[in-house]
């Protein structure tokens, strides 16, 4: 439980040192400077990559789901101790897309595909109205599994005070 924290804690103490480096002006000039010059945008979707994957990396991991739980056909379910600890995918499967940045439509989509994970020990409690409950432990995979986020820019509202930046 005490390294549970732990982690818990370095996980937030970078994504919090991360979102204090980010230099909006910075990053703004070199995808300005990678929209016309292929040689910064490759070196920029690959920082990207390689950023994008180190976080979901770290990240994922870390989530501990207690329980997820419905009831679909007059049949009560729930499965718990579900955890991404054994979450895999390759640079190579992931594409990074960087549009025109003075778009109001969307400006970076990030995919990727061929995600798999290995779920240990799943908790899984099974009730129909009309029989016996039933419970058991197990492992899942699950194979070949995609992922797609896009990112827009929102704009200030109207009433903004003049040299607003919109927001990612």
């Amino acid at each position: 439980e005490q390294l549970e924290k732990s982690e818990d804690m370095d996980i937030e103490r970078e994504v919090l040192n991360r979102i204090h480096d980010f230099n909006p002006e910075q990053a703004l000039s070199k995808a300005e400077e990678a929209w016309s010059n292929i040689e910064v945008r490759e070196e920029l979707v690959n920082h990207l990559k390689d950023t994008c994957l180190d976080f979901i990396l770290k990240i994922l991991p870390a989530i501990q789901i207690e329980k997820v739980n419905g009831k679909d056909d007059d049949c009560d379910w729930e499965i718990s101790n579900i955890n991404f600890s054994d979450l895999s995918f390759r640079k190579e499967d992931v594409r990074v897309t960087l549009n025109d940045l003075t778009a109001s439509e969307e400006v970076l989509r990030i995919s990727a595909w061929d995600i798999s994970a290995h779920f240990y020990g799943l908790k899984v409690y099974v009730c129909p109205s009309s029989l016996i409950a039933a419970e058991c432990t197990g492992d899942a995979i699950a194979e070949r599994m995609s992922l797609d986020l896009a990112f827009r820019w929102q704009r200030p509202p109207a009433d903004s005070p003049d040299g607003t930046l919109p927001q990612l």
